[in-house]
């Protein structure tokens, strides 16, 4: 007779906790995440799998209706978004005040400058 039942005899492989813990804590923070959720009042924007120009369209538009001084966190593994990235910033009057690397992919924190009449950045010469 064929049971597809657990042999009850059989041990468990034993979970390494703390590896667990850190990678699981990774994943909630990071991986399979609403473009839209955020983790400690700052949104996640999720572009990873998109390129030019998709992360910085969808990190501008969070970045949209945010206050000066709140911070967006974009996720993006596209080459480009390392100097598209820094690049908008500059023009908006943002600061990227992060950058951190993780399998393939880079976490990107920017920080919202002031509002400018017009809703533009102050060009720099």
């Amino acid at each position: 007779m064929n049971d597809d039942r657990p042999d009850p005899t059989d041990e468990p492989d034993e979970p390494d906790p703390a590896g667990e813990a850190e990678e699981l804590e990774e994943l909630e923070e990071l991986e399979g995440r609403d473009p839209t959720a955020s983790r400690g009042g700052s949104p996640v924007v999720d572009a990873r799998g998109t390129r030019c120009p998709v992360p910085v369209i969808r990190l501008a538009r969070a970045a949209r209706d945010l206050p000066e001084g709140a911070t967006v966190v974009l996720l993006a593994d596209d080459v480009a978004a390392w100097s598209d990235v820094p690049a908008w910033a500059r023009m908006k009057g943002h600061t990227v005040t992060l950058h951190d690397e993780a399998d393939g992919w880079t976490a990107y924190r920017v920080v919202i400058g002031p509002q400018r009449p017009g809703g533009r950045a102050a060009r720099s010469t």
